[in-house]
């Protein structure tokens, strides 16, 4: 099975390697930050192959993985300030 994984994952990365990292340190501003996210989105892509759409779609579902890769790194923001329920 890594064998037919091995080739389509080096030609992604060729492919998208650069222009993900831009978009990564355009967001986080941190070129560390900025190849953790993208490795992390290479990860998160080829762990599971058959998730990955048409060809023609895989350059824009790659960005929006490392967009959510990098809005898990993100706090979350709190809706209201915490209060007790009873006083």
């Amino acid at each position: 099975m890594e064998t037919t994984i091995a080739p389509r994952a080096n030609r992604l990365i060729e492919l998208y390697y650069q222009p993900l990292f831009r978009f990564a340190a355009s967001l986080c501003g941190r070129p560390e930050m900025a190849l953790e996210l993208t490795q992390r989105t290479f990860h998160r892509a080829l762990e599971r192959p058959s998730d990955s759409p048409a060809p023609t779609n895989v350059r824009q579902w790659l960005f929006t993985l490392l967009f959510l890769e990098f809005l898990e790194t993100r706090p979350r923001p709190r809706c209201a300030p915490q209060k007790p329920v009873f006083s």
